[in-house]
């Protein structure tokens, strides 16, 4: 799957999330691409802690 979206062009940045949580995985990939990053949890978390958690889990993922 994921070497059918580089083939169409469609994956711009990949990387996995294992190594430092969500928030290392977007910080690595903003530095990279020189970009900034605007982060909503709002959608899935609903109480801080959550979001705390979902940032900095090193669970294995992409």
């Amino acid at each position: 799957m994921i070497q059918g979206l580089n083939r169409d062009g469609k994956l711009l940045a990949y990387h996995d999330r294992s190594d430092g949580g969500l928030l290392v995985t977007l910080l690595e990939m903003a530095f990279a691409a020189h970009a900034g990053l605007e982060i909503k949890l709002d959608w899935m978390i609903d109480e801080p802690v959550e979001a705390l958690n979902a940032l900095f889990s090193e669970e294995l993922g992409r």
